[in-house]
């Protein structure tokens, strides 16, 4: 069944021209009444406080603060959140359901899915487009990757530190911790996301945009 409300809806997504791709998709098909844009947490925040949004579609890989947040700020909720992203992790998608996400898809899979997720979210069903192509047994480096929202955001303050090269010691100054805090925080990070050297550590660091390179 179709949605038949013309509906409010919120881009979240720091890449100007992927906004722009959505926003044809969207006038396309006909089903937005307005359709808002954010390239930060912060601007979408606000919108989301003073505008009435419908849906929300939601890039985890944002500028200064990952999207996951906003998961955890609008617990309870009137409007829905789709994800929309690169990763393409079980792992991931367990987690982004566990706190409430209504619908997980691909950007690849975009031009096609988009509005089917859209109709079935707000049907009060989960939408889930999954090729399930990641192996378990040998992780790729976009799988660890994406493993790094399902972290504490201790552990992220951690990470960020780990990947400017500091070790557990100047860490634990940095931040006013104990060096044991540190090391245990550093060593769950290394077991969730399993990696497995300091260079691997720099290279997703790389691919999650949290260093200056």
């Amino acid at each position: 069944m179709e949605y038949d409300k013309k509906l409010n809806i919120l881009i979240i997504d720091d890449h100007p021209l992927f906004r722009k791709g959505m926003i044809s998709i969207l006038e396309n098909s006909g089903i937005a009444e307005k359709i808002l844009e954010a390239g930060n947490l912060k601007t979408a925040c606000e919108l989301i406080d003073t505008a009435n949004i419908d849906l929300v579609t939601l890039d985890l890989n944002l500028p200064e603060e990952d999207g996951i947040k906003l998961l955890n700020r609008y617990v309870e909720r009137h409007f829905k959140i789709i994800v929309v992203t690169t990763y393409n992790s079980s792992f991931l998608l367990q987690e982004l359901l566990r706190r409430g996400a209504d619908g997980y898809i691909k950007k690849e899979n975009l031009y096609e899915n988009l509005i089917e997720a859209i109709n079935c979210v707000l049907n009060g069903h989960v939408y889930v487009n999954d090729d399930n192509s990641v192996k378990k047994d040998a992780l790729s480096l976009e799988d660890k990757a994406s493993r790094y929202y399902c972290l504490t955001n201790a552990e992220k303050e951690v990470f960020k530190l780990l990947a400017q090269g500091k070790n557990a010691k100047e860490i634990a100054l940095v931040l006013g911790k104990s060096y044991k805090t540190v090391e245990n925080q550093k060593n769950a990070i290394i077991s969730k996301m399993q990696i497995k050297s300091d260079l691997e550590l720099f290279k997703i660091a790389i691919r999650l945009n949290l260093t200056n390179l």
